[in-house]
């Protein structure tokens, strides 16, 4: 049995950590399951204890065969610094192999490899099947799926894993590898305390995220989603209710998170859920995200009714023509009657925007300035950030290599999408920016 190493990554070193990293979680209870031992210096959870990363990282000087970085691509000077203080003290780590996967591995293979040579395997997209394969069986790296690697100077990708069909039959994630006590569970996952976009009335106080289901069948084109692929995937209600009440029991939490892409994306599951809640009676309010044009009130009147407090919808712009442009497939009535409906149901309606989207215009952006204020939403708005991986991105490569001479630049520069990075719009920097800080304010222009 193999010994394994999983680190996760610093990510919005502003804000208190208060997600857990689910996917790592996964992987080690699925490795766990099979026998192995994994351990996961949680780097984003620690640095609220203590923000030395090397003086986490020394905690972990022992043998393991295995050890596995991981991050979103905006952390990628986080993971080349965590590399560089493995590879300085490798026979510290036994002389493991090195493994990264998530999503700067799976949207970027060659930059991965480019600037991170010392790595010998990726893993690309869902990972828990793969890491088992990679750990368990010593079969040539050739024959196992959903990998990359190179060979003679030459990048090799592996047939692609097929994704996880039961997602009931993986284990509930190791929560009891990161810090939960001390850091993510007194940390809400919404609200003004954590410096994020989102808001909320309801007052948490042992908070936790989780997942219900993975995938999304939508293709808006700033997002990257193939981590978890495109096929939409539910567990069940059953299977789902009983983490929440492991959580409970564990830790008990007063608030549950779905931090997944679309929760009400199946009508019947979600009313079946909210219906055994209900009936449940755990004790427990919950949030989730949802499209605009995939609500209804009697579905959110059984959502409140069994403890739902939150949702947030991705209304990105509120100009036709932008929302088209990014294949968004809704429309600002749909919207705002969406945001409404939350409100009527008695919940909160927490809504995103983006400004400078290619096409976007002083007209375009005020039509979004217009609708925040008119459905009283006013928030931050992130910049359109293309990410490798997306299709705007493919769109946006010439405005990047005005700007960086490389797109290894490019990339290395990412990082929060509140963060500017390039200018996609029709519009100079100056006038996107003030334009943006008037809609955010509630200003008419």
């Amino acid at each position: 049995m193999a010994n394994v190493l999983l680190i996760n990554s610093v990510i919005r070193e502003t804000a208190p950590p208060n997600c857990t990293p689910l996917g790592l979680l996964y992987i080690a209870a699925v490795l766990e399951q099979h026998g192995h031992k994994c351990d996961i210096c949680d780097l984003n959870g620690l640095r609220w204890l203590n923000n030395d990363r090397e003086y986490w990282l020394k905690k972990y000087h022992k043998h393991y065969d295995f050890i596995g970085l991981s991050g979103l691509i905006v952390t990628y000077q986080e993971q080349r610094q965590a590399l560089d203080y493995i590879v300085k003290n490798r026979a510290a780590f036994g002389d493991p192999i090195l493994v990264a996967g998530g999503g700067l591995p799976t949207s970027a293979p060659e930059f991965t490899f480019r600037r991170m040579p010392e790595l010998d395997v990726l893993v690309i997209g869902e990972g828990e099947m793969t890491m088992l394969e990679l750990v368990g069986d010593p079969k040539p790296l050739h024959e196992v799926a959903g990998i990359a690697y190179m060979n003679h100077g030459k990048l090799v990708k592996t047939q692609a894993r097929e994704l996880i069909p039961d997602l009931d039959a993986l284990p509930f994630p190791a929560w009891d590898r990161v810090p939960m006590e001390p850091v993510y569970v007194k940390n809400p996952i919404w609200g003004g305390v954590v410096k994020n976009s989102s808001s909320i009335n309801y007052r948490m106080r042992r908070s936790m995220n989780m997942i219900n289901s993975r995938g999304c069948p939508h293709s808006c084109g700033f997002c990257f989603h193939y981590t978890w692929g495109k096929k939409y995937r539910m567990r069940s209600v059953k299977n789902v209710i009983a983490e929440m009440r492991r959580l409970k029991e564990l830790y008990a939490v007063d608030f549950i998170g779905f931090v997944d892409d679309n929760t009400t994306a199946n009508r019947s599951w979600t009313m079946e859920f909210s219906t055994r809640l209900i009936e449940e009676d755990l004790g427990i309010h919950w949030g989730c995200s949802a499209r605009v044009d995939q609500v209804d009130p009697v579905l959110l009147t059984k959502m409140k009714a069994a403890g739902c407090e939150w949702i947030g919808f991705g209304v990105e712009s509120g100009s036709p023509e932008i929302l088209k442009a990014m294949n968004k497939k809704a429309d600002p009535r749909m919207a705002s009657s969406a945001i409404q409906m939350v409100r009527g149901a008695g919940m909160w309606a927490n809504a995103t925007f983006i400004a400078g989207y290619p096409g976007e215009t002083r007209e375009t952006i005020a039509e979004t300035a217009r609708f925040m204020r008119e459905n009283n939403c006013l928030n931050s708005m992130f910049f359109a950030t293309p990410y490798p991986g997306t299709e705007l991105y493919e769109q946006a490569k010439g405005r990047i290599l005005e700007k960086y001479d490389t797109e290894d630049e490019y990339i290395m520069s990412l990082a929060d999408a509140t963060d500017f990075r390039v200018n996609l719009s029709e519009m100079s920097d100056q006038e996107l920016f003030e334009c943006r800080d008037k809609a955010m304010a509630g200003v008419r222009f």
